[in-house]
């Protein structure tokens, strides 16, 4: 065995092994561990993020209102600025609530309409002239949706089956709040389409009560 300043003793070998063995290790490591005295390398600097393009503000709308935006706008800042009391309330029909007439001009005599167990039937009907039955059309669009408020909500605030309607067109489209003016595409003009179709039609409103019972109210 060589001898020098690094050779060990046996009783340090012994010592070693025996610390070793504490440490959970059978023998001694071949190359003892050397502190690492070497400078640490300098980390890589990360990219700085591009930056965020600047969010441009929106252009400001220089067009003018559409005459249905202002009457909406108008009908709004009134709402919010008067409370509704008895005069402003308007009632209608539950199911016409849910299932109400067409919105738009419908091709064809009937037209059916679904929501959940209730559902309605409007069927067009005819109007003698004084010498023939004339077919009219369905009733479609707000005209005819606004008699209806305003008949049910006379009905229910009056408690009465009667419903005054007035002694002409023109002062039942000033009881509906309607400008009375002529003209082709006046309210007028449409209120006299409307009616008539309206008045020549059947309405079946049916509903689910319960599991089983279905009920039917005809109106023509």
């Amino acid at each position: 065995m060589a001898t020098g300043k690094n050779t060990k003793s046996e009783e340090e070998i012994q010592q070693s092994l025996e610390a070793a063995r504490a440490r959970g290790q059978n023998t001694l490591p071949l190359f003892p561990a050397v502190a690492d005295t070497r400078p640490a390398k300098p980390k890589a600097l990360k990219k700085a993020a591009a930056p965020l393009p600047a969010v441009l503000a929106p252009k400001p709308n220089t067009k003018p209102l559409a005459q249905r935006q202002e009457r909406l706008l108008k009908t709004a800042a009134l709402i919010a600025d008067e409370r509704p009391d008895e005069d402003d309330r308007a009632y209608m029909h539950s199911i016409m609530c849910q299932v109400g007439l067409p919105r738009s001009k419908i091709e064809g005599t009937s037209f059916e309409r679904r929501s959940g167990g209730v559902a309605l039937l409007v069927e067009a009907g005819s109007l003698y002239d004084g010498n023939n039955f004339i077919q009219q059309p369905l009733p479609y669009g707000p005209m005819p949706r606004l008699m209806l408020a305003w008949m049910n909500t006379y009905a229910v605030r009056y408690n009465t089956p009667e419903i005054p309607v007035g002694d002409s067109a023109s002062e039942f489209l000033r009881m509906l709040g309607k400008n009375t003016n002529g003209g082709r595409n006046s309210a007028f003009a449409t209120f006299k389409k409307q009616v008539q179709a309206i008045s020549a039609c059947r309405m079946t409103l049916g509903f689910n009560v319960g599991s089983r019972a279905q009920w039917n109210v005809k109106h023509g």
